[in-house]
């Protein structure tokens, strides 16, 4: 509580005249209005006070008009030390009523600064938008000579803040580009340099490269196009991406660097055998590792493919749905004839349809498909193996996995693998040949192609069903072949 003698005294000695006088020749301060001040709250005025000056500041009137606010700051200040301290309310009030003059006249100057340097400060509120304020140093030294210009203007010298405007809005637009900057490529320039302080561009110089680029690239976009946030944070994922890249790069080399070569090519085959095993792949480490590597991406362009033709197979199966009820509405009120006839033109249909999509699947030289009655047959010219032998080689994956989607697409059939050779050697050399070569793509086939093993069959003929005469190199190649069919259950 303030001392009540201290009040009333005041009132009781008649110093309202004095404080009235001091107010009116106090230089310092602007000219104050002659207020009943002995009747005021001094704890309210200082929180009123305080108040104020916050919401000067929150109009950035702290630096728009910075001499005035801070005279203004200062008096809150000694006005709310001397309350802490129950001084004289005369002295109290005083510097109260002076703090609300000064900033009075803040905010008058506050707005001439608006008009007169609305460029530059339109630069600045970009550049703390974009984040500049988190620089330090750079934006410290900028935000001083903006307050330069407003200093002049409250010393009335417009002239010379007018003519150093343009300098400083310059340097708020160099601040903002850097702020956009920084946020978007700051962590990838971080593992840049420390990438580099462990050796990298010496170490593992492609991949360092390739980070390099794609930052510089990204810091070239921002120039040019600073207010294409999408676009700024797909280049900052990127810079991201091979920063990170270069950085695990650089970690695995000093790894296999302490490898033996052996070593090596079984970090390798392990790699590629986990892989096979996920995909249910058969075993080839006793293949190259080139062999192996496009055995799984074929394995992994099948499965993508299978997931395709289900999800695709999902709305046919919507469609037949709803073509089934309009033939069940079409069928009411006919004969069994003619409702036979109906439904051996609806499956004749979807097989023509389905005869068409296999056709794309396959390359001239690859296989040929066509149509014997009800049945498909798919002979598969491309599909050879090396004489005498029943291994499939890796060139022949692809056309497998071509196979494969058409058994998915006809898996509502039985489907015969038939092994054929032609007549050189003995017949039953020729069909034990025959069958093992139809078991080696039954057994491939299978692996996964999502058709139940009872739906296909491999056997062997040998020699019994020749395309041509055997008698020539031309017949002969013919009659070895696998031809797969499929025929409806």
């Amino acid at each position: 509580m303030m001392k009540r003698t201290g009040w009333m005294g005041l009132l009781e000695g008649g110093l309202l005249a004095v404080l009235l006088l001091l107010l009116q020749g106090c230089a310092a301060a602007p000219r104050i209005a002659a207020d009943n001040v002995a009747q005021k709250n001094p704890v309210e005025q200082v929180a009123g006070l305080e108040k104020a000056v916050v919401a000067a500041r929150d109009k950035d009137i702290d630096v728009l008009a910075p001499t005035r606010f801070s005279q203004a700051q200062k008096l809150l200040e000694e006005a709310r030390s001397d309350l802490a301290k129950e001084a004289d309310l005369g002295d109290i009030l005083l510097k109260v009523s002076s703090s609300r003059a000064h900033l009075q006249l803040a905010e008058e100057s506050a707005e001439i600064s608006r008009t007169a340097l609305g460029g530059v400060i339109q630069a600045r509120d970009l550049a703390r938008k974009a984040g500049a304020e988190t620089l330090g140093k750079p934006y410290a030294e900028v935000e001083e000579r903006f307050i330069d210009l407003t200093r002049a203007i409250e010393k009335d010298k417009l002239g010379w803040a007018k003519k150093k405007e343009p300098e400083v809005a310059r340097q708020y637009d160099a601040l903002e580009l850097q702020a956009i900057t920084e946020r978007a490529l700051g962590a990838a320039r971080g593992m840049l340099n420390h990438a580099r302080s462990l050796g990298a561009d010496k170490k593992v110089p492609v991949t360092y490269a390739a980070a390099v680029q794609t930052f510089e690239e990204g810091e070239d976009y921002i120039a040019r196009n600073r207010y294409r946030t999408q676009e700024i944070e797909l280049r900052s994922d990127q810079s991201l991406f091979h920063s990170r890249r270069l950085l695990m790069v650089l970690e695995e080399s000093e790894r296999l660097k302490k490898m033996s070569p052996e070593a090596l090519a079984l970090w390798g085959e392990g790699m590629l055998i986990r892989f096979s095993a996920t995909l249910d792949a058969p075993d080839r480490r006793d293949e190259a590792f080139g062999d192996q590597e496009k055995a799984i991406l074929a394995e992994i362009t099948d499965l993508r493919q299978s997931r395709k033709e289900l999800e695709a197979g999902l709305v046919a199966r919507q469609a037949e749905v709803e073509s089934s009820n309009v033939r069940i509405a079409q069928l009411e009120g006919r004969t069994l004839e003619e409702r036979t006839e109906i439904e051996r033109l609806a499956a004749e249909r979807r097989f023509v349809e389905r005869f068409d999509k296999v056709q794309g699947y396959f390359e001239p030289g690859e296989a040929e498909v066509y149509k014997q009655g009800n049945r498909l047959i798919v002979r598969l010219k491309g599909m050879t193996f090396p004489v005498g032998k029943s291994y499939i080689q890796p060139a022949k994956y692809a056309l497998l996995t071509k196979l494969q989607r058409t058994m998915r697409l006809f898996s509502d059939s039985n489907i015969l693998i038939e092994g054929h050779t032609d007549s050189t050697g003995a017949a039953s050399s020729n069909l034990k040949l025959s069958q093992q070569r139809a078991d080696s793509v039954r057994q491939y086939l299978l692996a996964n192609a999502a058709v139940p093993e009872t739906h296909v069959v491999a056997v062997g003929y040998g020699s019994q069903k020749p395309l041509a005469s055997n008698e020539t190199a031309e017949g002969r190649s013919l009659n070895r072949r696998i031809d797969v069919v499929f025929t409806p259950r």
